[in-house]
């Protein structure tokens, strides 16, 4: 429950997360074999290596690769009798010009109880656009400079995407008597492009990574897949999650499938011809919608 109270604030409090997808050939792969003892050493060395100390966010936008994010989340909270529920479906593309300008296409709906709200933020060679709830506005670097605004902030919270690097993050951390000790199964797909590691939770280890007790998880299904390229460098991770935890008076459901990889797509534009110049005042109404959804609640 701990993760998941830290996780809504970080919307309310605009903490920036970061965000990247995948199509599903990506993810496939043969999972039929349980990796040997000497396999999962290996292959968590090779992790460890890939990500080091930024954990998934080795996967960073580059010139040659678009970076690609998917999410589907449904996550329902009970406190004192008390329900909320946070819906999110997100698609977004990122990538680098060959000056280094960040190129961004985010599109997300969000619904928390019976509000609703749609957010696409937009840069284009250099340039910042928001559509929030039809409300379109073109944000000028000065403008953004002197309120010190990072429109790139608002699509990282809509996206929801911390649901899957903060388990991923998790994961990658353990060591390989640790896996063995939280009962998670681990499964390799290997070949000449990829080496492929799916990891299947058991409810000790979900028990661990949301701080809960064991008896206290219902659950349906718990996967993460790490993707390494032929050079063992991180090319994508995977989530997908189906539980419950009842803790005393309290309780949460959660069900999401989320992923984010390296892409060959090219990111294609709109017209921006109907986004207005933004001001100070049309851009702080913009953002306040954003957290107002969020306020009564959670």
């Amino acid at each position: 429950m701990k993760k998941i109270k830290v996780i809504l604030c970080l919307f309310a409090a605009l903490i920036t997360v970061f965000a990247i997808t995948a199509c599903n050939g990506t993810f496939d792969g043969d999972f039929r074999q349980e990796a040997t003892a000497e396999e999962i050493e290996a292959v968590t060395a090779d992790i460890k290596a890939a990500t080091g100390d930024e954990g998934t966010a080795a996967l960073t936008s580059a010139q040659d690769k678009a970076l690609k994010s998917e999410m589907d989340l449904e996550i329902s909270v009970n406190t004192t009798g008390e329900s909320n529920t946070l819906k999110i479906e997100a698609v977004q593309q990122s990538a680098l010009t060959a000056d280094n300008k960040l190129q961004l296409k985010s599109e997300s709906k969000l619904k928390v109880n019976d509000k609703s709200l749609e957010v696409n933020v937009y840069s284009e060679n250099g340039e910042l656009y928001m559509d929030i709830n039809g409300s379109k506005l073109k944000v000028g670097t000065e403008l953004s400079a002197s309120l010190g605004f990072d429109a790139s902030a608002i699509a990282e919270i809509a996206n929801g995407l911390e649901y899957v690097s903060e388990p991923v993050d998790e994961l990658t951390a353990y060591t390989t008597q640790q896996l063995a000790d939280a009962g998670i199964k681990v499964y390799i797909d290997k070949s000449d492009e990829f080496t492929k590691i799916k990891y299947a939770l058991s409810a000790k280890a979900v028990a661990q990574i949301q701080d809960v007790q064991e008896v206290d998880i219902q659950l349906k299904n718990y996967y993460i897949i790490v993707v390494l390229d032929a050079d063992k460098k991180l090319y994508g991770v995977k989530v997908f999650c189906d539980f419950t935890v009842n803790n005393g008076g309290s309780g949460l459901s959660m069900k999401m499938e989320g992923s984010v990889a390296k892409s060959d797509d090219k990111i294609k534009f709109d017209s921006f011809d109907d986004y207005e110049e933004a001001t100070a005042e049309t851009l702080a109404e913009a953002v306040k919608s954003l957290s107002d959804i969020f306020s009564e609640s959670l």
